[in-house]
């Protein structure tokens, strides 16, 4: 293999591995304006699918939804806090 074929080859693989970050940072966008967008129907929908397996929590849906919002919130800000972001 020769200087021009391994150019080539490093600038494919880089060339992929670009583009599979940029897919991953779409996704992560995409996942964010979803929950930002619904935020409230998916943990309604979240605590129901809780309550059929079983779980309970002493407060209404409406404090049982609150909560989980909370635990979300903080999550998400511990998490990107641990990625520098």
């Amino acid at each position: 293999m020769d200087r021009k074929d391994k150019w080539r080859q490093k600038t494919s693989l880089e060339s992929i591995f670009f583009n599979n970050v940029i897919s991953d940072n779409a996704i992560k966008n995409c996942n964010r304006l979803f929950w930002l967008k619904n935020e409230h129907e998916e943990t309604a929908r979240i605590w129901n699918i809780e309550k059929e397996l079983g779980f309970t929590y002493m407060s209404d849906d409406e404090g049982v939804v609150k909560s989980i919002q909370a635990m979300e919130i903080s999550f998400v800000r511990k998490e990107s806090f641990s990625k520098g972001g």
